[in-house]
């Protein structure tokens, strides 16, 4: 299982501090020293001191040589003043005693005593301090920010406890999904040290579908996305609440979809070259899922556009589990009826079998009570033993057309969207090429 860490192209304080540094404390000697790539960083472990002790000299003194050295008479006779800031537990707002406060090298610069306060002199120039304690995230403290929590305003540093994340893949079919990369990003500017303000955090499955990320804020809002093979599979987007929990596990489900192959005949049973071809969610009841609807232009986007080929050939790439409706486009010179598609990644997946009707075309006209015609009124059409409702709209002189399938009786009404009336349903044989709508 991979510890969660950093894309190596955005570095910042969790990088430096969390994942790139042991700073486990033996002695007050003890310095912070450089892991392996992508090893797993130790937790933090400072203890308590009772008094700040100021361990600061400006970046400018740090290679100064020593009392007796020759040099000696270089050193600048006064250090920037300091001040006091102070850090507090962010769940209840109590002192936070032991908090260690590093600059960007690495060395320790003081500590909090019992009360969370301790005296800093201000950062240099571009340069930031870290404050960090045992379970808590990491905070970084620039200029700005040292000198609103030195302004007398009563303004203090608030460190959120930190927790572990274990993340579970799963695949459609219920399996663990070995090797997919999971990457959170958040916005957190009080972790981040040096530049970047969006954080980014990746690691891997391992063969038990398991992803761990280390000392993530207990309570924050993260965006996730899981590729695999170079596809993206799902993003989330979820507030991680960790409460009392020193890992939190969550299982996601993801899909990697699976091709399915089908072919497209006509009537006579002749492969239809060049259709374009449409596939559209279904998202009907359990009781209406099977049944034919229309393919309405203007509806939602279609999750597939395929052509066929000269076979009459066509394929669907990756397509996600689920319940879809398959047809011709709107437009296209067959009747726009979808068939119904079940696609079960548990299932192997059959070969679909597309039946397109060129149908028939059907003139109407729609006339006011008076017979005069009635410019852009909608004419609404359900064909018998389908779902769904195929709609056209009259032009200036009231006429329509649209194609239907020959040989199936119909139901079409008129509507006036301007005064909100319908006209009379009209029950029209099958067969039937002209139709008048009238309203009364």
């Amino acid at each position: 299982m991979t510890d969660g860490r950093r894309n190596g192209r955005r570095a910042t304080a969790r990088d430096g501090i969390l994942s790139g540094m042991d700073v486990t404390e033996d002695s007050d000697a003890a310095r912070p020293r450089r892991l392996g790539a992508g090893a797993r960083p130790r937790s933090l472990a400072v203890g308590a001191i009772a008094s700040c002790a100021l361990l600061w000299a400006a970046p400018d003194l740090a290679a100064a040589p020593r009392a007796g050295d020759a040099g000696d008479d270089a050193r600048p006779a006064e250090r920037a003043a300091a001040a006091e800031i102070t850090v507090l537990r962010a769940e209840d707002g109590r002192p936070l005693a032991g908090a260690r406060i590093t600059d960007a090298a690495g060395t320790r610069v003081g500590s909090t005593d019992a009360e969370g306060r301790c005296a800093l002199p201000p950062p240099a120039a571009g340069a930031r301090y870290l404050v960090a304690a045992p379970g808590r995230v990491p905070v970084a403290v620039d200029a700005a920010r040292y000198a609103a929590l030195t302004g007398g305003a009563g303004a203090a540093l608030a460190l959120e406890k930190a927790a572990d994340l274990e993340v579970v893949i799963y695949d459609a079919r219920g399996g663990v999904l070995p090797d997919a990369e999971v990457v959170l990003r958040g916005e957190d500017d009080g972790a981040l040290l040096f530049g970047a303000e969006e954080e980014e955090w990746s690691a891997r499955t391992d063969a038990r579908g398991r992803a761990r990320f280390s000392q993530l804020p207990a309570s924050s809002a993260w965006r996730a996305r899981v590729r695999h093979d170079g596809r993206l599979l799902r993003e989330i987007e979820r507030t991680l609440r960790f409460e009392d929990e020193r890992v939190a596990r969550v299982g996601w489900i993801v899909d990697p979809g699976r091709d399915r192959t089908g072919r497209a005949l006509d009537e006579s049973g002749d492969p239809v070259v060049g259709a374009r071809l449409w596939v559209v969610e279904n998202d009907d009841d359990p009781f209406a899922r099977r049944d034919a609807r229309w393919i309405v232009e203007g509806a939602g986007p279609p999750v597939r556009v395929v052509e066929t080929d000269e076979r009459g050939r066509f394929t669907l790439s990756d397509l996600p589990h689920g319940w879809y409706r398959v047809g011709p486009a709107p437009g296209e010179g067959f009747v726009a009826l979808g068939a119904p598609l079940e696609h079960d990644l548990r299932d192997e997946p059959r070969a679909v079998r597309l039946r397109l009707d060129a149908g028939a075309p059907l003139d109407g006209t729609v006339e006011a009570s008076d017979g005069s015609p009635l410019a852009g009124a909608l004419v609404r059409v359900r064909v018998a033993g389908t779902g769904g409702v195929a709609a056209v709209r009259a032009d200036d002189r009231g006429r329509f057309r649209l194609r239907v399938p020959a040989g199936r009786p119909l139901r079409l009404e008129a509507v006036d969207e301007r005064f909100g009336l319908t006209s009379r349903l009209a029950h029209v044989a099958a067969g039937t090429t002209r139709v008048a709508l009238r309203f009364e």
